[in-house]
């Protein structure tokens, strides 16, 4: 994947420039520095790399401004910005200026690796769907059959992939696909209950378990703790629904666009007492009010390092009636009531005895 990848450099730092490449120059990479941004954005409108890694303060042109002038010219660059400030407030402005990912100092390599890593891999699914789409018109003056044909591998794909990436993500939480699917299932079957469209149905059922996908972003020493995290890192625990957001925000289909929704905002509580936002009420997307109760269920009755597993019994009374950090008020109250009448189903789901209520949007759909 590395062969003949180049990745640009903007620092008006010198030593962090040597640094920075001889990190990137190992994993091998080809680098490219510039201690301006005036002399990358020069060189941009004649060449493009495939990753541009920018500091923000820097004399002359800033990385906002360097950021927002190459969304100008090529809305698909990914650009990661370097940063000395870890809070939320910055993490959600990188995002509006279409930052691909922001990166702390001092520059940790693993951090910067995956960031890279997973920069040059939307690049090349960009490139790949593309390429599909150029075959699927060429297909289109053949053959209409064979059209259709394209359209339905392509969805496949589509879905499979998503699968994949979502499952990198659990995985390194010590999740596992069946959690990731009971999430979709049950997010489909309040859909249902709530009498929402099919189409909102089918589309929950593949976005929703993309709501941790962030987590990728997290480093292993936060995310695998066994004991309570300090204040610090609970803040950077909270920056995954951000990176979640950041890394779906390209997507234009229905299923990608809820989902960047439900990575963002499945930590806001009705009584605007969640993050990242402190959103309430209706300002809190629809999907994400739906997936932060399916998430909660399968938390509370899931074991974990810190925690044993709950009943299905003891997982609803901690819903509806409320204990510790959990609080009815959390919950938009129509999605709390639709998980009352279904609540066993969602028993018969995290049991694996339930599959079978969503088998047709499951074989419609291509779910496993």
């Amino acid at each position: 994947m590395k062969k003949g990848i180049t990745i640009w450099l903007v620092d008006d730092s010198k030593s962090v420039l040597s640094v920075v490449t001889e990190m990137l120059t190992n994993a091998g990479y080809l680098v490219e520095s510039f201690l301006t941004a005036e002399s990358a954005l020069e060189k941009f409108y004649e060449n493009r790399p495939h990753v541009i890694i920018s500091d923000i303060m820097m004399p002359g042109m800033d990385g906002v401004t360097f950021l927002e002038k190459i969304f100008e010219v090529d809305r698909e660059m990914p650009v990661i910005l370097i940063t000395s400030n870890p809070k939320m407030d910055f993490a959600l402005q990188a995002i509006r200026n279409h930052a691909f990912d922001f990166i702390l100092k001092p520059v940790d390599e693993d951090s910067l690796l995956m960031s890279v890593r997973r920069a040059v891999e939307f690049r090349e699914l960009l490139e790949e769907q593309r390429a599909t789409m150029k075959m699927m018109e060429e297909a289109n003056h053949r053959n209409t059959f064979k059209l259709k044909n394209a359209f339905k591998e392509l969805k496949d794909t589509t879905l499979e992939t998503i699968l994949v990436l979502t499952k990198a993500a659990e995985y390194r939480d010590q999740e596992t696909a069946e959690h990731i699917r009971r999430i979709g299932f049950y997010s489909h079957m309040i859909s249902i209950e709530m009498g929402l469209d099919e189409s909102f149905a089918e589309t929950i059922l593949y976005a929703s378990p993309m709501h941790d996908i962030g987590k990728i972003g997290i480093s292993d020493g936060i995310l695998l703790k066994k004991g309570s995290l300090s204040k610090e890192e609970s803040e950077s625990m909270q920056l995954h629904t951000v990176i979640g957001a950041r890394i779906l925000s390209e997507g234009k289909s229905k299923i990608l666009e809820m989902a960047k929704d439900i990575a963002l905002y499945h930590h806001e509580w009705w009584d605007r007492s969640g993050y990242p936002m402190g959103l309430k009420g209706d300002e809190i997307p629809m999907a994400a009010r739906i997936t932060l109760i399916t998430d909660v269920y399968d938390a509370l009755r899931s074991k974990r390092p810190y925690k044993e597993s709950f009943p299905h019994d003891e997982a609803f009374k901690i819903i509806t009636q409320g204990s510790g950090k959990t609080m009815p008020s959390h919950f938009d109250p129509d999605v709390l009531s639709a998980f009352c009448e279904i609540e066993e189903v969602f028993d018969d789901i995290f049991s694996g005895n339930n599959f079978g209520q969503t088998e047709e949007a499951n074989a419609n759909t291509g779910m496993p």
